[in-house]
């Protein structure tokens, strides 16, 4: 009797244990389908709002656009086993980033990822990363998507160049869609690139701005293409700290941009320096 009744037990453990299981696998199940549903995925109707789109992604991009900073390849590829393209649209090579604006034909993929080559630099390859934008983050118009690689430049940081160069460069993509995997290698596209055009600009500030407690000095501008700074020091009379700053910057035609930022300390008395990162070419990004 008492066997009876241990097979019994484990049979309901075991009932038990395939419950819990389905029940995990189903809300697992309906996780998926809601990211799924929450798709950052926008549709726009016009040319000029798809450029509007990627301008607000590519702080800076603009300005770069306007400063003969863009390059543009036009270059279409085949989709391996698909009916389907790759095309890519811009690109924006500075000397702390590169970034590919792409298109995908017929296809609006779950994930892509994908490495950036330097032809004839065996060593020299990065993978991009989501920098300003989300897995699977784009726009569809005129039954295309589009989206960007965002890669470090680690040529630059590695082997800065010393005067105007032309520079080819290879994408490796795997699109993600549906569990299914598809892989287009060696990409081939070219960029001219001059590192004169990414010499920061240095502006000195001599400002206070008085608070309840303390003052907030204002030190200076570093004005660079892909990320800008605002350094300023903190002090306060009985040597306290602050860790957060709270903000907004405004240009001249009064256009604000709240900025935040985590300080660290610089001295024992309270002194405070720290530097406001803005995007834009040249001037922060409003």
């Amino acid at each position: 009797m008492s066997e009876s009744n241990t097979i019994k037990n484990r049979l309901r453990l075991v009932t038990i244990s395939l419950t819990i299981v389905l029940v995990v696998l189903f809300l697992a199940r309906c996780l998926y389908i809601n990211e799924k549903k929450d798709s950052p995925v926008i549709k726009v109707a016009t040319e000029a709002q798809l450029q509007d789109y990627l301008f607000e992604k590519i702080p800076g991009l603009k300005r770069a656009e306007c400063a003969g900073r863009v390059s543009y390849p036009a270059l279409t590829f085949d989709v391996p086993e698909q009916d389907r393209d790759i095309r890519l649209e811009k690109v924006w090579y500075s000397n702390e980033l590169v970034y590919v604006v792409y298109s995908l034909g017929n296809l609006v993929p779950d994930e892509t990822n994908t490495t950036l080559r330097w032809v004839n630099d065996e060593d020299m390859d990065v993978m991009n990363h989501t920098k300003d934008m989300d897995i699977g983050e784009g726009a569809l118009y005129d039954n295309r998507f589009y989206s960007t690689f965002i890669f470090d430049n680690v040529k630059e940081s590695r082997q800065p160049s010393n005067e105007k160069t032309e520079l080819n460069l290879e994408l490796d993509v795997t699109l993600n869609k549906d569990e299914k995997q598809t892989k287009i290698e060696k990409i081939p596209f070219s960029v001219s690139y001059d590192p004169a055009w990414d010499e920061p600009i240095y502006l000195s500030v001599d400002e206070e701005l008085p608070l309840l407690e303390g003052v907030i000095k204002l030190r200076g501008l570093e004005l660079a293409p892909t990320e800008s700074y605002l350094y300023l020091d903190f002090d306060h009379p009985d040597g306290k700290q602050i860790y957060h700053f709270i903000g907004y910057v405004t240009n001249v035609n009064n256009d604000s941009r709240r900025i935040w930022i985590p300080l660290e300390s610089g001295g024992d008395k309270g002194e405070i320096q720290g530097k406001i990162r803005c995007n834009g070419y040249r001037t922060p990004q409003i």
